[in-house]
């Protein structure tokens, strides 16, 4: 059963608490804290941030990024292209998105400042 969680700040305290995956995230922010390796499959985020957060190798099958700031994150080997890509519009600043694919995706809505995408896949120009 998936759960809805709107205007709450997150931290390291929080994550035995919830679940990321198959969950519905409105207008919440997480702050340092390592994500790696999480499953956040099925699971809708929009306007949230992320702060500081160690986001690589996470799996992000069908998740929904609608209007999400990710801050200074490590993102390293994320596979974008099995995202939801419905309403995709994210904003990577001073982030490390190396070995990340976004084959396919449209990244006309994103904004891209600062940050690292050595060896990542693109199909499309940015």
């Amino acid at each position: 059963m998936s759960e809805y969680f709107e205007d709450k700040d997150f931290d390291i305290n929080d994550l035995n608490k919830i679940s990321l995956l198959g969950n519905e995230f409105d207008n919440c922010t997480f702050n340092n804290i390592d994500l790696s390796s999480i499953d956040f499959s099925d699971s809708k985020f929009t306007e949230c941030k992320f702060l500081e957060c160690n986001l690589s190798n996470s799996k992000l099958y069908r998740t929904s990024f609608r209007d999400i700031t990710f801050m200074g994150c490590k993102m390293m080997g994320l596979l974008f292209d099995t995202i939801n890509p419905l309403l995709f519009k994210v904003e990577f600043d001073n982030c490390n998105l190396a070995n990340s694919s976004f084959f396919e995706i449209d990244l006309t809505k994103c904004k891209l400042i600062g940050s690292i995408f050595l060896m990542s896949i693109f199909h499309q120009v940015i």
